[in-house]
């Protein structure tokens, strides 16, 4: 038992020791290799502010000048927006329909004029809110704000609870 033991601390330890050699020696072949790579998020003329660009670009994260976008893809919150700029004036970012629920690091979309952006944010609401909704959303509805005790007379200011059937 001793000895197997023993023999089980020395191979965990030529692994290891194995381990931390390759390590090294791809450790130093990568950042060679990485270090050729273009980087395209170096491109453009350094800056510190978006005073020292031109009129149509802005300052990135990395310090980069770059084109603001007028077409083409954008990112509608500041922690995505790594080496693109905003959108151009009278231009919102509308996030695509697919990418809408999705976590916020996951939303892109396309910069459109703003006024048609409006116009969609109220088609949008046009088509949820249901002028005659089914009787199965209406059962639904009614579930959930009985969970919320807003339908059951629980958070109303009346003081009483819900009205209960007696079991005769």
């Amino acid at each position: 038992m001793k000895t197997m033991k023993r023999l089980l601390v020395v191979v965990i330890f030529v692994v290891m020791a194995g381990m931390a050699v390759e390590g090294m020696f791809f450790n130093k072949a990568y950042l060679n290799k990485y270090n050729s790579l273009p980087r395209p998020e170096l491109e453009g003329t350094p800056c510190g502010a978006d005073d020292d660009c031109a009129s149509s670009e802005c300052c990135t994260k990395y310090k980069r000048c770059r084109p603001i976008i007028t077409k083409g893809l954008c990112h509608p919150y500041k922690i995505m927006r790594k080496e693109t700029c905003d959108c151009e004036d009278g231009f919102t970012c509308q996030v695509f329909r697919h990418l809408r629920w999705k976590e916020i690091y996951n939303q892109e979309g396309s910069c459109i004029p703003e006024d048609q952006a409006r116009e969609l944010e109220l088609k949008t609401y046009d088509e949820w809110s249901d002028k005659n909704p089914s009787a199965a959303k209406v059962w639904l509805g009614n579930k959930f704000r009985n969970r919320l005790g807003v339908a059951s007379g629980v958070l109303w200011k009346g003081g009483r609870g819900r009205k209960r059937r007696s079991a005769e």
